[in-house]
């Protein structure tokens, strides 16, 4: 037997005997020697993936060994097959790693090089210890002056230079599946410090001026991925106070989940991480915490600036750098491949709340599909009806409650209030009932005591929002399939009449011009969010009026026909501005509802002032109306990307008017035949320099069974270049 295997070793004079003698078994490794000695996973491919993704798909062989005095695995070019498409996919992924890896370290080179030289010029030149706050000593307790200090400090550090109306879905980082896998890990001087005994490091650098909002996770110069999250949390007190404002001022938007059971959750975890122990809390329920974090510091900020001792910039900033965060975390937590948790869940219908002023709405757009199919790994579209006996329920109803309204916001989300995108996902038939119309204290875990719809709840409002939605999915579908265009006007008044039915059915929602507002923080007082979701109906009313009665606002400038088109819209246009004269508190302002609504009115009367031909009188009129609309929607704050293309396109079509003579008449006969006269040529600015991205519309005629053509108006046409722009996404919204 030696013998016979000394002979086979000596014969085979090209192999490599570099790696020690060969291995007698009685069967050999189909492994690659390069996944045996590192004792990974191997396809048993020649050569195989994790060859191929290093970059080394020719040093990818088999080990040599005896078995039964023959050797087997011997090297043999000649045996090699070419590579497939996906083989040569994912050697170049490995390129690709390997060349990110190599700019991360030099990018994190020339980082510290200025780190050090910012020291010394800090050094040199004290920055002001009112500006930044004081730097903690490991046996000092951090105080309110410097809670904030290794926050601010990251989001400086981690601001984009970009601006901020520019799109996270420019550039996108081709790597970023890989960032979490092949980033190198920050070193101790590189982290941030934490006011926490456990991560608690010192600041080598003191913060830079918060001049422009983070940019996306994977274009960060710090990949937070390699960092401890628990280092970007705040102080326990600075925490609770931001938890509850999040939770008590918005959750009548985003009730996606129990909040005393998450408030005691929260405060048990929040205090063991603070004492030095584990938390127990997963990558999962972290992210959902960074997004109430993020909401709750967006919202009220402003009002909660004084006390947590920050200027609006910083909040503003905060917000910001929490919400990136969040999507750092929720990526971590492989939510999409091994792990789909309620977390997960929860942590992308709050979303949404926040990503249109951070220029993520299309990319949150795509988290909530994504959801909708891991709710249905999850079952929650099972959750059936209870028994009838509300006094004796199955244990688990605070459970099955949260499955139903994350289920229900996750529906909101996926569905549009617009007609124009119908190619929609379409589910399968679910069974999931709507929540209960109750408070946390109306129904523990084993029963309920729902209230009527005459008393509201921090649940009446997304009840409300997801018949609407049914009414918007069930319009879509029938407006898309009717054959002709009476068929479609009557769908479209019968959706109108829908609407108001279904919000007839809500007596609490309704009247909301005698509210009071109530402009003070309070976190220990009592709250009414009655008002703040009435104000908002206010305007989700009028507006779902302009929504499908949009396709025959054009035609009704030529058709006489469409004449009742024209005044219902145009009274919905004024009652949303109407509204938007009211005094309401600035956080509740940002709501997208607000800024978005107010530029569809604004577009109503502005195809009015182009297209009407309205006498001097009114013509002045229509010009102050829009004004104010623009001059509102100032007031709902410079970052959001609705406010920065809305107002400018609504000042574009004043501009031109102006600029344009008045339009002709049109004809009986033309009226009659429902097509534009010669006088009707555009007098807006074209949409191809509103929108460049827009393809170009023809001229010529459009017949009336024709839905929706881009050329039958221009403002529908600007309409659907700013929804559909990836920049923007502001259509997608959890109402």
């Amino acid at each position: 037997m030696d013998g016979q295997a000394a002979a086979s070793v000596s014969s085979p004079a090209g192999l490599d005997r570099s790696d020690g003698p060969l291995r007698i078994s009685q069967r050999a490794s189909n492994s690659c020697s390069f996944c045996t000695k590192r004792k990974i996973k191997c396809n048993k491919k020649i050569p195989c993936d994790n060859c191929i993704r290093r970059g080394h798909p020719e040093a990818c062989t088999r080990v040599p060994a005896i078995v039964r005095g023959r050797l087997v695995n011997a090297p043999n070019a000649t045996q090699r097959a070419p590579l497939t498409p996906d083989e040569i996919r994912l050697l170049r992924e490995g390129q690709l790693q390997r060349e990110n890896l190599g700019l991360r370290r030099r990018l994190n080179e020339v980082e510290n090089r200025l780190r050090e030289l910012e020291g010394r010029d800090t050094q040199t030149n004290p920055v002001d210890p009112a500006s930044v706050g004081t730097i903690s000593s490991p046996g000092e307790s951090p105080t309110t002056a410097n809670a904030f200090a290794h926050l601010l400090n990251a989001a400086s550090t981690v601001r984009s230079g970009a601006e901020t109306e520019r799109s996270r879905q420019d550039e996108p980082d081709v790597l970023e599946p890989f960032v979490h896998v092949m980033a190198m890990p920050l070193s101790k001087q590189d982290r941030p410090s934490s006011p926490h005994l456990r991560v608690r490091q010192a600041i080598t650098h003191s913060p830079g001026s918060i001049s422009s909002l983070p940019d996306l996770p994977s274009r960060k110069t710090i990949d937070m991925a390699q960092a401890d999250l628990l280092t970007l949390i705040p102080t326990p007190s600075q925490s609770m106070i931001i938890i509850r404002a999040s939770l008590k001022y918005m959750s009548f938007l985003h009730y996606s989940c129990h909040i005393p059971l998450f408030i005691a959750e929260h405060d048990e975890w929040i205090q063991a991480v603070s004492e030095g122990r584990e938390g127990g809390k997963g990558d999962a329920w972290l992210s959902y915490y960074f997004s109430l974090l993020s909401v709750g510091m967006y919202f009220c900020g402003d009002l909660m600036a004084p006390e947590l001792n920050l200027s609006v910039d910083e909040t503003s900033s905060l917000s910001s750098f929490w919400f990136d965060v969040c999507l750092e975390a929720l990526n971590r937590s492989k939510f999409m491949s091994t792990n789909p948790t309620l977390e997960a869940l929860q942590t992308i219908v709050v979303l949404p709340m926040v990503s249109y002023n951070f220029g993520a709405s299309a990319y949150t757009e795509s988290l909530l599909h994504i959801g909708l199919r891991l709710a249905q790994l999850l079952k929650l579209h099972l959750l059936t009806a209870e028994p009838a006996d509300h006094d004796h329920l199955p244990r688990g109803l605070v459970q099955r409650e949260v499955g139903r309204r994350v289920w229900l916001l996750l529906r909101l989300g996926e569905g549009r209030p617009d007609f124009v995108n119908t190619g929609g996902l379409r589910l399968p038939q679910g069974q999931t009932v709507e929540p209960f119309n109750a408070n946390p204290e109306d129904y523990t875990d084993t029963s309920v005591k729902p209230r009527p719809f005459s008393q509201f709840t921090v649940v009446t409002h997304i009840l409300c929002a997801g018949r609407r939605y049914r009414i918007f999915r069930q319009f879509s579908e029938a407006f898309g399939e009717a054959a002709s265009l009476g068929d479609q006007y009557a769908i479209a008044r019968a959706a109108d009449n829908e609407l108001q039915n279904n919000f007839s059915d809500f007596p609490c929602l309704q009247n909301s011009d005698n509210d009071a507002f109530d402009e003070r923080f309070d976190l220990n007082g009592p709250h009414d969010h009655s008002p703040h979701s009435r104000y908002i109906w206010s305007l989700l009313m009028p507006a779902g009026t302009i929504l499908v009665y949009r396709s025959f606002l054009g035609r009704a400038y030529s058709d006489d026909r469409f004449t009742e088109v024209r005044e219902t819209c145009l009274a919905a246009a004024r009652e949303i501005l109407r509204q938007r004269r009211r005094r309401v508190p600035p956080m509740f302002q940002r709501t997208w509802p607000i800024a978005s609504y107010t530029v569809l009115a604004g577009v109503v009367l502005a195809t009015e002032l182009v297209h009407g031909s309205p006498s001097p009188e009114m013509h002045d009129k229509l010009v102050s109306e829009i004004q104010a609309l623009i001059d509102s929607l100032w007031l709902c704050g410079t970052s959001s990307l609705v406010v920065q293309r809305g107002a400018p396109l609504l000042q574009r079509f004043i501009d031109s008017r102006e600029a344009q003579p008045p339009a002709a008449e049109p004809s009986t006969a033309e009226s009659k035949a429902g097509l534009p006269s010669a006088g009707d040529a555009p007098m807006v600015p074209a949409v191809q320099d509103l929108w460049p991205g827009l393809p170009p519309t023809g001229t010529q005629d459009v017949t009336a069974d024709t839905w929706m053509n881009a050329s039958e108006d221009v403002w529908s046409n600007a309409l659907v270049a700013l929804e559909n722009d990836e920049a923007s996404g502001w259509w997608t919204t959890l109402l």
